[in-house]
């Protein structure tokens, strides 16, 4: 009756079978249960040690006979949170190694892999998958700072995300930008070089393998380019920028919305 839902959670038809038979007949001795069920009595011991493995099924000693208990079917609620704690951490696993997987694909296919992200949305998601590589990110920033000022409610949570994962911000900003600080609490290190020899219109966070460009120009909208090379070349510049780039001036606050972050 309830086979298709024991089933659900990875036990057996069989299993499942005698699982319900012992919630009927229990404490059953093996010959009261081979009674009940259409399995022979080799293939039935196999069954109780899967049940027992599961955690649904215990012994008792009684008349100088063992009989078979099953346990309590709460035991199943905890083999589905066990399960999804299992998905959970399978889950989250996955996406920390993502990036690699990908970049491995790209080198052997010689394709780069490509995302794009629509509206701003989509570029909350692209900062989102930023924080889910989980590697130091290095930001070349465009000179008005408007990807900064349309997100700037949910820097508020990104900032001290990327604190608590511990990953350092590394920005080159032109000067002209309103935005622009050190921020040692906030992992925040900024450079700035002169608007009118680097004019950015673009806002480009190079993070290990990948590459994100974002604008919010016209259209907003953001691109995730993933290839070990490609991304080497960026970093080059911003090694460039950086090297030749000016100490942007220190906040003390771990977190300003008045700049850039």
């Amino acid at each position: 009756m309830y086979q298709h839902i024991i089933t659900e959670l990875g036990l057996t038809k069989k299993e499942a079978d005698i699982y319900e038979i012992l919630l009927q007949i229990a404490p059953a001795t093996i010959k009261d249960i081979l009674t009940r069920s259409p399995y022979k009595r080799g293939d039935l011991y196999n069954i109780l040690a899967g049940l027992e493995e599961w955690g649904l099924l215990e012994f008792e000693e009684k008349d100088g006979k063992k009989h078979y208990v099953p346990t309590h079917p709460n035991r199943l609620r905890e083999i589905l949170a066990e399960q999804e704690e299992t998905v959970h951490q399978t889950k989250q696993l996955l996406g920390d190694n993502m990036g690699k997987l990908e970049s491995m694909f790209n080198m052997i296919s010689s394709k780069p892999g490509i995302k794009y992200f629509e509206g701003i949305e989509g570029i909350m998601d692209a900062y989102d998958e930023i924080l889910a590589i989980g590697k130091p990110i290095y930001a070349i920033v465009e000179d008005d700072g408007g990807v900064f000022a349309a997100l700037k409610q949910y820097f508020k949570k990104y900032v001290p995300k990327r604190v608590r994962l511990g990953i350092p911000n590394y920005s080159i900003i032109p000067d002209s930008n309103p935005h622009t600080s050190t921020n040692k609490k906030a992992l925040r290190y900024a450079r700035t070089v002169p608007k009118d020899q680097f004019p950015f219109s673009i806002h480009v966070k190079i993070v290990a393998d990948s590459v994100f460009i974002f604008t919010v120009e016209e259209h907003a909208m953001a691109i995730r380019i993933d290839h070990p090379i490609i991304a080497q070349n960026f970093k080059l510049m911003h090694d460039f920028f950086w090297a030749h780039g000016t100490d942007a001036p220190e906040v003390a606050a771990q977190f300003d919305p008045d700049h850039k972050t």
